[in-house]
This record gives structure tokens, C-alpha cells and sequence, in this order.
């Protein structure tokens, strides 16, 4: 049994917690990046301009 079925009931609270807690700053990120760099982007694009060649490949890959 894992741990989150053990919990049982009370894990939901903390799943409905960390939802928001990742989800919108990640939206914010995304926005500030889209609007910093306008055109056609995307994650391996971002990735490329801002880490270098590499990381915008294995982004992609």
C-alpha cells in the first residue's frame, strides 16, 4: 500500500494545497517568458535562449 493510500482521506487536503502552490507559479513564469521573448516560442526554445544549445535539445528530445 503507498503511502498516500495509508493516509487515506486526509491526503486530499494536501493534494488540493499543492495544486495551486505549482500550478500558478508556473503560469507566471510562462507569461513573463512569453511576453519577455514575443514571436514563436516554446519550452525548447526558452530553454535554448536562456540555458544554451543543450539543455534546448534535450527539452525537445
Amino acid at each position: 500500500m503507498t503511502v498516500t493510500a495509508s493516509a487515506g482521506f486526509r491526503v486530499f487536503w494536501l493534494w488540493l494545497l499543492a495544486i495551486p502552490c505549482f500550478v500558478i507559479p508556473q503560469a507566471i513564469a510562462v507569461t513573463e517568458i512569453t511576453h519577455s521573448d514575443p514571436g514563436e516560442c516554446g519550452l525548447s526554445r526558452w530553454n535554448e535562449r536562456y540555458l544554451g544549445n543543450r539543455v534546448g535539445f534535450m527539452s525537445s528530445w
